[in-house]
């Protein structure tokens, strides 16, 4: 999950960004998370606006499709892009 603070202030999607039907919200019902909107879908999966209910703090959850063909490409991102930080690219919390 990235942080982003106010960064994402000024978006609130209500379906997704290719103009479909919305995106699927499996955090129905989670005790920290709750989905604001889409904001992408892609070949590997795809990422909702939310809201961290004990911080207010507005966040960008990416789900990933899982599989066999999916899951060296999904280790290879988490290990190059975990260490990085710069003001622009958006940082990693917990992956679960």
């Amino acid at each position: 999950m990235a942080g982003a603070g106010d960064s994402f202030s000024h978006l609130v999607p209500t379906s997704s960004s290719s103009g479909g039907d919305p995106l699927p919200n499996p955090l129905e019902g989670h005790p920290r998370y709750e989905k604001v909107g889409d904001l992408g879908k892609g070949s590997q999966g795809f990422v909702l606006l939310c809201s961290d209910k004990y911080t207010g703090e507005r966040v960008a959850i990416k789900f990933l499709n899982r599989g066999l063909a999916s899951s060296e490409k999904i280790r290879r991102e988490l290990l190059n892009q975990r260490p990085f930080w710069h003001a622009h690219v958006i940082q990693f919390y917990e992956v679960r």
